[in-house]
């Protein structure tokens, strides 16, 4: 995943979006997200109490905003930002 906030990398975008993306360019943040065919090798760092390859079928997934915090479980481990993102 590759984020752009700059106003020189949002400039870099605007020629790969069609004309009527152009706007949505312009957000304060814009994603540029790809996959890892090979993601699931990942899962075992970070479920360590299962396995977890074999029961996947999602490319993509994206959560954003807070949970119940009576209902959140413990942490599971997590990649450092670097692993799966930059800012562009």
């Amino acid at each position: 995943m590759v984020l752009a906030r700059s106003r020189q990398a949002k400039e870099r975008l605007v020629p790969c979006v069609s004309s009527g993306n152009y706007e949505q360019v312009r957000t304060p943040i814009s994603a540029i997200v790809e996959y890892d065919r090979g993601c699931f090798e990942l899962l075992p760092r970070l479920y360590p109490h299962s396995d977890g390859r074999g029961r996947w079928r999602a490319n993509f997934l994206l959560n954003i905003g807070y949970g119940d915090r009576d209902r959140l479980r413990p942490r599971l481990p997590r990649l450092a930002f670097d692993e799966v993102a930059r800012w562009g």
